[in-house]
């Protein structure tokens, strides 16, 4: 009798853990940051997502990503910026491309955005996620190989293009010039 009491006791305090987890739809801010992948090799480059849906009358400020997340995530370039404005409340969604060159876990820090309504103020932070970064196998058992020639291509006509205008403006603007200072030189 009391083992069934205490599994429905737990039940009941697992269910309660878990609505508590859950997003109110009424939150002033959220903030959450996702990568395009858990896992990638050394110097591969992946897509970092930071998302904040606020309220209307909340402003707030984003955090300045510019070229690293950490001492070992670098930020490449940022990749795309969005604004949703729906009936009462706004997203804004900013995509990096970010990549790794240290194997192992890597830890994504949590992204802080600065928020305040009235004189309400305070910090909503995104959760901190985990990359794994791996690197390549490298068999040691085989002989070490020479390092391949460069690929011979041909230059296609695009290439020579820009140089051949170029070099056909420069002769023309010379040739001007010297028409118009053999004219100068003859009248005197």
């Amino acid at each position: 009798m009391f083992r069934v009491i205490d599994k429905v006791r737990r039940f009941l305090v697992s269910g309660l853990l878990l609505l508590l987890l859950l997003p109110a739809a009424g939150q002033l801010i959220q903030v959450h940051s996702q990568l395009g992948s858990d896992s990638l090799m050394i110097g591969e480059q992946i897509e970092y997502t930071l998302r904040v849906e606020a309220s209307k009358e909340v402003e707030f400020t984003l955090p300045s990503i510019e070229d690293t997340l950490s001492s070992t995530i670098e930020v490449i370039a940022p990749l795309s910026s969005d604004t949703i404005f729906e009936e009462n409340r706004i997203l804004i969604e900013h995509s990096y491309l970010i990549t790794v060159f240290e194997p192992g876990s890597q830890i994504v820090p949590y992204q802080e955005v600065i928020y305040k309504k009235g004189a309400l103020s305070d910090t909503a932070r995104s959760m901190p996620l985990i990359l794994h970064v791996y690197a390549p196998e490298i068999d040691t058992s085989q002989q070490i190989k020479p390092i391949k020639a460069p690929i011979n291509t041909p230059v296609t006509f695009k290439e020579i293009l820009p140089w051949a205008a170029i070099g056909l403006g420069g002769l023309l603007i010379t040739g001007a010039v010297l028409c118009l200072l053999l004219r100068f030189l003859r009248r005197k």
